[in-house]
């Protein structure tokens, strides 16, 4: 069964904003494979196969080296300096629009979440599929949660039962992406975010107690410790 051109999904990986984060976050081994490649692989087992990987101009050859390893068709945009994170989200869009006019839905992923699950992928284009325009997936908080001063000192506990931390990779009807973007104009904005969640409205669903949010290279030998343990499993 083919599936008609507007409901094929499109995903956009956005790398650091910075040449040597992105070095290290997105391009260097973490378990024998480049977490960008990782990231690309998630999203092609749900036949996600229009993606488009974001990076800043300093490093795309770099990136372009390591994406002619893998046979997917991706798309690379490589946004000039100066180089911030709604800039690379917005070339992406214009990216995945240009290219994919029918279609409905897009993805939008991060490094930092590079464990991030297949049946995570499927839960956040399935209530998309159902005319959600923003979908996020999220986990329970379960650490204790300090309300701190200008001073650093501890003034309250907050209650954890309310609290969900978002994880990625976030779901946008198309047309709810371009508008979010177009009503962000603060300059001091560094990401989607804050105007996501004053705008709504949002769907939440389960998120992956695993998909551990790291930072590469620092957090590398963690999550390479999760990888063993799953394929042990």
């Amino acid at each position: 069964m083919v599936t008609p051109p507007d409901q094929q999904p499109s995903a956009i990986v956005q790398l650091p904003t910075k040449a040597e984060d992105s070095a290290a976050a997105g391009l260097e081994s973490l378990a024998g494979q480049a977490p960008l490649l990782r990231v690309i692989d998630t999203m092609l087992e749900l036949a996600v196969e229009r993606i488009v990987v974001v990076t800043g101009e300093a490093i795309a050859d770099a990136v372009r080296g390591v994406l002619t390893e893998h046979d997917a068709a991706l798309q690379l945009v490589a946004v000039p300096e100066p180089a911030t994170p709604m800039r690379f989200l917005a070339a992406g869009l214009e990216k995945v629009v240009r290219e994919h006019p029918a279609g409905r839905w897009v993805l939008v992923h991060d490094l930092r979440q590079p464990l991030a699950s297949v049946q995570v992928v499927d839960r956040v284009l399935a209530r998309l599929r159902q005319g959600d325009p923003v979908v996020l997936p999220a986990q329970p908080v379960t650490d204790s949660v300090k309300a701190v001063d200008e001073r650093g000192i501890v003034i309250a506990t907050l209650d954890r039962s309310t609290l969900h931390a978002v994880q990625y990779p976030r779901g946008f009807a198309v047309s709810r992406l371009a508008q979010l973007l177009r009503s962000t104009v603060e300059p001091e904005v560094e990401d989607l975010d804050a105007t996501v969640l004053a705008r709504g409205p949002i769907t939440l669903v389960d998120g992956d107690s695993e998909a551990f949010v790291g930072e590469l290279p620092r957090d590398a030998p963690f999550l390479e410790t999760l990888i063993a343990t799953h394929r042990l499993s």
